[in-house]
């Protein structure tokens, strides 16, 4: 409280205050601080000094990590097939019985032999439902409708960071067992980050087995 004109501060009132300060019962209701020098770039105001070190609350509840160029490319082509292409969606109940009983008795053969997997069937089965139904095999490009001579089955495998979908080529040449080895071939050289440039390319028709 200045006692100078105007409630200005005065000398006077800057030594009372001090003394008033480092009086006994002050110092009984405070502890003493030995004053610790301070460089330039320290001294900052205390109100920026708390506002820079407290976090906002979108620090504390979102963060940022840039998409991978695959990732990129999967969300750029999943746009575009959704957007540009019509859809329709069917369902349908498959009675797998024989079809399992088939991989049991496939997969009792000897062990250095590429196992059958449910994949490996719903792959033959597409292709050869594919060569009876030619024009399934087919691509939309803007107000084209371009029809494959090859059937070649994209099979979705999932990554760490996203999904591929490599391709069996001549699908419908091939037996169950040449499908297995050559799918497995594919998921281990994507998983393992070999995938090759004709791995992904050439595709016409694309399974993908939500149950694994």
């Amino acid at each position: 409280q200045g006692t100078g004109p105007g409630g200005r501060i005065t000398r006077e009132d800057v030594i009372a205050a001090a003394e008033k300060a480092g009086s006994p019962d002050k110092q009984a209701d405070s502890p003493s601080v030995e004053p610790v020098a301070l460089t330039e770039q320290e001294s900052i105001p205390r109100k920026d000094a708390e506002t820079s070190a407290k976090p906002t609350a979108e620090e504390t509840t979102t963060s940022s990590l840039p998409l991978t160029r695959l990732q990129q490319t999967i969300g750029r082509h999943m746009v575009e097939s959704k957007t540009q292409a019509p859809h329709f969606y069917v369902t349908v109940h498959a009675d797998m019985t024989e079809a399992m009983a088939l991989r049991r008795q496939l997969n009792a053969g000897p062990v250095d032999e590429a196992r059958i997997s449910v994949n490996d069937l719903i792959v033959k089965a597409a292709a050869r439902v594919l060569v009876d139904f030619p024009v399934l095999n087919a691509g939309f490009a803007g107000d084209t409708h371009i029809l494959h001579r090859e059937i070649a089955i994209c099979v979705a495998v999932a990554l760490d960071d996203g999904l591929v979908t490599p391709v069996v080529h001549h699908a419908e040449r091939k037996t169950l067992r040449q499908i297995a080895r050559e799918t497995h071939d594919l998921v281990e050289r994507a998983r393992g980050g070999r995938g090759r440039v004709e791995d992904y390319a050439g595709g016409t028709f694309t399974v993908s087995n939500l149950g694994m």
